[in-house]
């Protein structure tokens, strides 16, 4: 998926300024607060200081433990799913503020012999589970790949959603309002 023209795409809807319903003002251009929210308390602007704490409150809440090769933050969901899900994340930071959110999700019981726990029916329940978090309005693309990806621009806001291969499932949520302004 071309993110350069997401991120441009929402680039420019924060630049001409369209303003919602209870939005705040940020600078100069209309911002909805509700749009910093990412999850398990997590939002875009926390300093990666803010991330650490609150990842060390989830972890002493069990809530959630190292990840992957201990590069990743791991969170079981159990209840969002048909079975347990693994979903590692570890934020991107600009200026020491999150600003993107990469996430990938597997069944936990996931085998290359078992079809029903493939991507391609993961990817089903993650959409799902972003629309209950975000809404629903997700846009469906074709890559060149051939494989079917989703996004969404909610202003400033951009989710990407893509099947990365049989077991994994890709999520990029970003925030351009804390992002480095795009190159030209």
């Amino acid at each position: 998926m071309n993110r350069i023209n997401f991120f441009g795409l929402a680039f420019l809807i924060v630049l001409i300024g369209i303003s919602l319903p209870g939005c705040r003002q940020i600078g100069t251009v209309n911002h909805d607060a509700a749009l910093d929210t990412i999850f398990l308390g997590l939002n875009f602007g926390m300093s990666r200081q803010q991330f650490y704490e609150k990842c060390m409150e989830l972890n002493k809440s069990h809530q959630t433990t190292q990840g992957t090769q201990n590069t990743s933050v791991l969170y079981i969901d159990r209840e969002n799913f048909k079975l347990p899900v693994d979903m590692n994340f570890y934020p991107n930071f600009y200026e020491d503020r999150i600003f993107a959110m990469p996430v990938y999700f597997n069944y936990k019981a996931w085998a290359p012999w078992n079809r029903d726990l493939q991507s391609d029916f993961l990817m089903k329940e993650v959409k799902a589970l972003l629309e209950k978090w975000y809404g629903k309005g997700f846009k469906e693309k074709k890559l060149n790949s051939g494989k079917i990806a989703y996004y969404k621009i909610d202003g400033p806001r951009i989710i990407t959603l893509k099947m990365r291969d049989e077991q994994y499932v890709d999520v990029l949520i970003e925030n351009t309002l804390y992002a480095q302004e795009p190159k030209k």
